[in-house]
């Protein structure tokens, strides 16, 4: 006999599962599993036992995709793999069904646009290669970023092009391009000095290298070592000092983000986060408090003047963000998703998106986790609604945006 097997998750012990245990109930499933886990974590107990549970016929149910995978790479592995013993998935929010071949195609369709994703930055590194090859280098990035290439970049940057674009195209490093710009723009850009915006992300920084170790690479008690912080963080300021990251653990333990045996002068040698770092952690906010987002890697922000806003890695820098290109490209996705015509549930569902991202997109702040995650389902509500020539034309769409996040 076919059976609906539900899997519920949150990320703490402060949330509840029982919303999703009555959708999933609601939805058929007699039996639910159920765990507290980040998404991030690599071992969340229920999710083995359910795994094993399931049998050839039968479908996993959850009510979104997150709560079943911990990113988009394990969430294809895993459907694969279900495939394979006839097991199939099914979500409630996205309404994906893999038993079917709408939902499939879906699937497809973000394992394209990933692909998509990877393609786009190979292309333009050996497109950057290939330029420098033909002016007579042989590869690598020049030293320094002065005269004719500056101000290059800096039109680059005030066309909107990101920083990390600019990057790779000029054949520079990240953070020179960051110091280049700031140092260009100090006069007539809003910047503020205070050295007080570093130790803020030097903090995350930690905290979010202690959430790293401890939910990807299973290590609760890591080593304080500022390299390894770099580098797991992908810190792109200026270079991390042992004293700074011994600094910020020191403050994290006494608000109760971690904890562990501290040593003087070098902060807590093995630290450990606490639940209330993991809440903070999770949710990528700041350990500055209120709905701060954290700056883990150290890039900030600061407004050219006349510009769009630049990304700057200079601690000092004000911290501002550019949603233009977010919110043009995600409003063209609703445009299209709003052809969509019929009095079917679909197509019903469609609209409700396009109209969300609307509202999302003309809101005084976007949220930009908000807006990527409805023209994420978009896509998918567009392969329901739409015909097969106009769903094409929305994944492209889609990609495109999801490109500015």
């Amino acid at each position: 006999m076919n059976r609906m097997l539900g899997y519920a998750r949150v990320s703490t012990s402060d949330q509840t599962v029982r919303s999703q245990v009555d959708a999933l109930e609601k939805a058929g499933c007699a039996l639910v599993w159920t765990d507290t886990a980040s998404g991030a974590r690599a071992e969340r107990p229920a999710l083995p036992e359910l795994l094993t549970e399931a049998q050839g016929g039968d479908t996993i149910v959850v009510t979104r995709l997150d709560r079943l995978g911990r990113s988009l790479p394990h969430l294809l592995d895993l459907v694969e793999r279900l495939a394979s013993r006839a097991v199939g998935l099914r979500s409630l929010s996205e309404q994906i069904d893999t038993t079917n071949a709408t939902g499939r195609l879906i699937l497809h369709v973000f394992a394209a646009l990933a692909e998509f994703e990877r393609g786009i930055n190979h292309e333009r590194t050996m497109a950057g290669l290939a330029a420098a090859k033909s002016r007579g280098r042989i590869g690598g990035r020049p030293k320094v970023l002065t005269g004719h290439r500056l101000d290059h970049a800096r039109r680059l940057a005030e066309s909107g092009m990101s920083v990390p674009d600019i990057a790779d195209m000029l054949l520079v490093g990240r953070s020179t391009l960051y110091r280049a710009l700031n140092h260009q723009q100090k006069e007539d850009s809003t910047v503020t000095a205070s050295a007080i915006d570093r130790v803020w992300s030097v903090r995350d920084a930690v905290l979010r290298w202690l959430y790293l170790k401890a939910m990807v690479d299973g290590n609760r008690h890591p080593s304080l070592l500022a390299e390894d912080v770099a580098k797991t963080v992908d810190w792109q300021a200026d270079p991390l000092t042992q004293t700074e990251v011994a600094a910020a653990s020191n403050w994290l333990k006494e608000e109760g983000y971690l904890s562990g045996g501290g040593a003087f002068g070098h902060g807590v040698v093995r630290p450990s986060i606490t639940p209330r770092g993991e809440v903070i952690a999770d949710a990528e906010r700041s350990a500055r408090g209120g709905n701060t987002p954290a700056d883990p890697q150290g890039i900030t922000m600061i407004n050219i003047s006349n510009s769009t806003n630049v990304a700057v890695g200079s601690p000092g820098a004000t911290q501002t963000y550019t949603l233009t290109q977010q919110r043009e490209r995600s409003v063209a996705v609703a445009d299209a998703l709003e052809a969509a015509s019929g009095d079917s549930l679909e197509v019903v569902e469609a609209h409700r998106i396009a109209s969300e991202i609307k509202d999302e997109a003309a809101s005084e702040q976007p949220n930009p986790s908000r807006l990527k995650q409805l023209v994420m389902s978009a896509i998918t509500a567009g392969a329901a609604a739409l015909g097969q020539a106009a769903a094409t034309d929305l994944v492209h769409l889609g990609s495109q945006a999801l490109q500015t996040f």
